[in-house]
């Protein structure tokens, strides 16, 4: 990061749901990898949050001060990634008053924290930086699109006209924040970052047969469209392994178990090692039906994992028009079996697809990210005008 004095000792109080090491969301992910390095340039950062199954109280993971307020799970009702924590107002209020913050950061248009973030702005008359993670919906099945926009249209957009800035990870979720309500001039698009110190390509093993998914298993996601396109690939020696935990985990397991392909397919629940394991990979599949700028696509990209991806436009943006990577459309499940085979069949197709990919995540960092998501905060707070 470059030098910037603004951001010495300006106090930022994040509201982020799911903040926890465990966790395997990318908002998460994005705010500790940003808020580590804005602390290491004089910053002063406090996260509030909720994680079902932990107390109230305090911790630190990844090193940065955070306060909890219980939270129940609601998943396996509502079939999506939601906690309800009636506290989160309260325990905010108090933050606000221990901490004295110059700026609220709210990770999320969709965390039930970023809603008591833009209160509490409200009540306090506190600048409120939100991030939008999430592009359009659109793609969404059924009830759970209606639910969303539903929401989107009433909580979010009270959310963002809360808001004094907005951050949004890519292009497509800029123009969804504007079509949302947020004022043009006050949205300002900042790509995340990869570690390529930790993401990096692994030595070839010749014939390449291993399939990844990476992330939450939720319906959003797709992984059982996963499951379902590798069932169709020919090749006995294929394998797919599920990286990652969520709600859908024990109805995947439930298959794999019935179709007798137990010595095919693995889950690995949480792990702390996803860098090695996709260093032993050889295609990642993400067939989701909504993303901001997923970093499970960007990993793969630096790790020189070929990407196969469902076509909405924060994936088209990673990947290019079949550039950087393969793209199917939305819920075209015989389009993901031929894009599964396709690559198996076509070794050339997927080399020249994973370099280029490679070349492109590598002008994604983590300090480009939080040099300008600190550029942001710092304008809300007054201290400079965001570029």
């Amino acid at each position: 990061m470059s030098e910037d004095r603004s951001l010495e000792g300006l106090r930022i109080l994040g509201f982020c749901d799911y903040f926890t090491e465990e966790s395997s969301g990318g908002a998460e992910k994005v705010t500790a990898e940003v808020y580590a390095r804005l602390i290491e340039k004089g910053a002063k950062a406090r996260v509030v949050t909720t994680v079902p199954g932990i107390p109230s109280g305090e911790a630190t993971p990844w090193g940065i001060p955070t306060a909890f307020a219980p939270g129940r799970d609601l998943s396996r009702v509502l079939h999506a990634q939601v906690a309800l924590a009636p506290g989160l107002l309260g325990l905010g209020k108090r933050e606000i008053a221990g901490f004295r913050p110059d700026v609220l950061h709210a990770s999320g248009l969709h965390f039930q924290s970023s809603l008591a973030a833009s209160i509490l702005a409200r009540r306090r008359d506190l600048p409120l930086v939100t991030t939008g993670h999430i592009g359009s919906v659109a793609e969404m099945p059924g009830l759970i699109r209606v639910a969303t926009s539903t929401y989107e249209r009433s909580v979010g957009r009270f959310i963002l006209k809360s808001s004094s800035r907005v951050i949004a990870v890519s292009q497509a979720v800029a123009d969804h924040m504007v079509f949302l309500g947020a004022r043009p001039e006050l949205v300002q698009v900042v790509p995340n970052g990869v570690d390529h110190d930790r993401f990096f390509p692994g030595s070839d093993s010749g014939v390449r047969v291993g399939f990844v998914f990476v992330g939450r298993l939720i319906n959003n996601k797709g992984p059982d469209e996963v499951l379902d396109a590798f069932v169709t690939v020919s090749r006995s020696d294929a394998t797919l392994t599920f990286i990652g935990d969520g709600p859908m985990r024990t109805e995947l397991e439930s298959k794999v178990n019935r179709l007798g392909m137990q010595n095919r397919v693995k889950f690995t629940g949480h792990t702390d090692d996803v860098a090695g394991l996709l260093r032993s990979a050889d295609v990642m599949i993400r067939p989701s039906r909504t993303e901001g700028q997923s970093l499970a696509i960007l990993e793969a990209m630096a790790s020189e994992v070929t990407v196969i991806a469902s076509d909405i436009p924060p994936n088209r943006e990673l990947l290019g028009d079949g550039e950087r990577g393969l793209l199917v459309r939305a819920g075209d499940q015989d389009g993901l079996s031929r894009a599964m085979g396709n690559i198996l069949s076509d070794e050339g197709l997927r080399v020249r697809l994973a370099s280029t990919a490679r070349e492109f995540a590598a002008l994604l960092t983590w300090d480009r990210c939080a040099e300008g998501t600190g550029r942001v905060l710092a304008a809300a707070a007054g201290r400079e005008e965001a570029q």
